[in-house]
């Protein structure tokens, strides 16, 4: 999963503290989150819809104040909780 082209390791998704429960529970086939699995976010994350025309259109979508706060606010919270294992490069965008 990624947000502002930077992609997120979510395979830890499920932990607890140090308990783990079910990881990959929230991205898994059928899970809550599954729709954002594979997917740039931000748009989505910043409006706060599981609307897929938001998938993959970070820098194709021009943002209010309030939505750039909110994508701020997704964006540390990821770098808090998973690892950064890659990033997104112009010609790796594809819909």
């Amino acid at each position: 999963m990624a947000i502002k082209d930077v992609v997120f390791d979510v395979s830890s998704s499920g932990t607890c503290g140090f308990i783990t429960y079910n990881p990959l529970a929230n991205y898994r086939k059928g899970a809550s989150y599954e729709i954002f699995a594979g997917r740039e976010i931000s748009v989505a994350l910043a409006k706060m819809s599981f609307e897929p025309k938001y998938f993959n259109a970070y820098e194709s979508v021009k943002l209010t104040q309030d939505e750039i706060n909110s994508l701020e606010g997704w964006t540390n919270y990821m770098k808090e909780r998973y690892p950064v294992v890659g990033h997104i490069t112009a010609s790796k965008k594809k819909d």
